[in-house]
């Protein structure tokens, strides 16, 4: 029981800290440089997030909104989903 316990913890607690820190430091970075002539590059917010792959990366992005062209992730506040 105790394995299973620890499994179970082991693989949503990633989830749980992605959904919220993760969503909220978007979030916040969206309202901040929400602006057509202001791009990120997609690898800072890769090693912000912890050197996850580019395509999970995007894939975050894209579900809350947030649009990536060519490496480059743009923001604008009003785009944004939860």
């Amino acid at each position: 029981m105790y394995l299973y316990e620890f499994l179970v913890h082991k693989k949503i607690t990633p989830m749980f800290i992605h959904f919220y820190f993760y969503s909220d430091m978007l979030k916040q970075m969206n309202t901040a440089y929400s602006s057509k002539a202001c791009k990120f590059p997609l690898k800072f917010i890769c090693d912000l997030i912890g050197g996850e792959a580019k395509e999970d990366v995007t894939s975050l992005l894209n579900k809350h909104g947030i649009s990536v062209v060519e490496g480059q992730v743009k923001f604008f506040k009003t785009l944004w989903k939860t």
